[in-house]
This record gives C-alpha cells, sequence and structure tokens, in this order.
C-alpha cells in the first residue's frame, strides 16, 4: 500500500482531496493542516507521494521542500505534487527534483487521478537510472550516444514503467519521436539501428551471460523483441527480493 500525504492548511480543499482518494483502496492517506506537522509526520512517515500546497503560515513551502530533500535516498525521489495556491506569485526552487507535477489549486480530480496513476506505476518497481542503463547497453555492444541508442534507451524507460507498452511499438516511436522532436520513422530508424552491433555480437561471443538471454533463435532481434526481454530481465534484477 501506497502512503499518500496531503498537506494543506485549506481545510475544504484537504478534506476533498482526502476524501476523493480514500477511494483508492491501494493508497494510505494521511493529512497534515500546517508546515511543521507536515515536516514532522514526513520525518516520521517517509510518505511514497507528497500532494504540498504551496502555502502554509509557519512554515514556507521551499522550506519544507529543502529540508525533506536532506534526509537520506530523499533527493533522488521524485514524488511530491506541488499544488500552486492561487496567492502563490513565483515559484523558485532549490530542490526542483523532488516535483513531479505542478498543478493549480484547486486540483481538479482527472488531473490529480492521472498524474497519480503515473507515479504509482514508476512506484511500484525499484528506479532504474540512466548510468545503469548505459551500463547494460554497453555490455550489449550499444553505440553509448548515437540517437539510436538514445532512442532505445528512453524506449527502455518508458517500458520499465509501463510493460504493456510493448503490445504496440509505434505508440512508442511516436512518444520518443515527441521527446527528441523528429519524427516517428526516424526514430524507427534509429532504434533498428542502434541492434545492428548487438545482433552481430549475439551469435558469436557466448561468454557474454547477458547477451545470453536473447539466444532465443538465430535470428535478428527485433526492437519489439529486445525491449520485450530486456525490459523483463531488468525488472527482474531490479525488484527481485
Amino acid at each position: 500500500m501506497l502512503k499518500v500525504m496531503v498537506a494543506s492548511e485549506n481545510t475544504k480543499q484537504r478534506s476533498l482531496y482526502c476524501k476523493y482518494l480514500a477511494k483508492d483502496k491501494e493508497l494510505e492517506i494521511i493529512s497534515t493542516k500546517d508546515g511543521l506537522t507536515t515536516l514532522n509526520k514526513y520525518f516520521e512517515i517517509r510518505p511514497n507521494i507528497l500532494i504540498l500546497d504551496t502555502f502554509f503560515n509557519d512554515v514556507n513551502y521551499t522550506d519544507i521542500i529543502d529540508k525533506i530533500t536532506k534526509l537520506d535516498d530523499e533527493s533522488s525521489k521524485c514524488n511530491t505534487i506541488l499544488a500552486v495556491n492561487k496567492n502563490t506569485k513565483n515559484i523558485n526552487l532549490k530542490n526542483a527534483e523532488k516535483i513531479y507535477s505542478i498543478l493549480p489549486e484547486p486540483i481538479h480530480f482527472s488531473d490529480l487521478s492521472e498524474t497519480l496513476s503515473s507515479m504509482k506505476a514508476k512506484l511500484k518497481y525499484v528506479q532504474i537510472t540512466s548510468e545503469e542503463i548505459d551500463t547494460y547497453l554497453a555490455m550489449l555492444y550499444f553505440n553509448i550516444g548515437s540517437n539510436g541508442a538514445n532512442y532505445m534507451k528512453s524506449a527502455i524507460f518508458y517500458c520499465y514503467y509501463n510493460l504493456a507498452a510493448i503490445k504496440n511499438l509505434d505508440n512508442i516511436y511516436e512518444y520518443i519521436a515527441e521527446e527528441y522532436n523528429v519524427d516517428a520513422k526516424t526514430v524507427k530508424a534509429g532504434m533498428r539501428s542502434s541492434l545492428v552491433p548487438f545482433n552481430t555480437y549475439r551469435t558469436i561471443n557466448p561468454q557474454n551471460k547477458l547477451l545470453n538471454i536473447f539466444n532465443i533463435n538465430k535470428d535478428n532481434i527485433t526492437p519489439k523483441q529486445f525491449l520485450k526481454i530486456f525490459v523483463s530481465y531488468l525488472r527482474y534484477k531490479k525488484n527481485k527480493k
């Protein structure tokens, strides 16, 4: 069960958010009504997700974020939904990496639901880093830094948290094309070309144990096959107890 903390001085909004979130049986809801209590409670329970208003009378919301970020392991967690109060004029954050999404107050339930669904998908699995993927791809003879390898890397990130997405590779191409400001055909060609050295060494270097997980046949591995096998492998390696 994921712990969600709702921190807001606005009693009405806080109550509405908690009531809406309580419908999701996968969530445990905790609420706080001032900045100091928010900090103390966060230190105590370490919520998976924080919904934080930008106005408190006792503690500035930026100070809350800064103090939380100093906790061990918290700086790497992008787990905060910032609910921007109408009286907030400028957002100036030192630790912006903690912010997953910025939404205007009051938050529409549809936006809250969509954001939480995305966050839950990521929180379900141990996070994978860019450096880890680079290391794995280098072991698989990818040309790290090439356009094709970068496209494949983005696809791996996306599918790691959304495994069902592999069923429709065209949607993945479109998603990555938007990220890199290119067309989907360019992404498709780049991902295919990134597999050329991998497919070349896959059959001639049996000592590479990582390559062995792809020995399903002697034919070249397609982008879809690669993503399905590799992402499943990553999920197993990262999330096994």
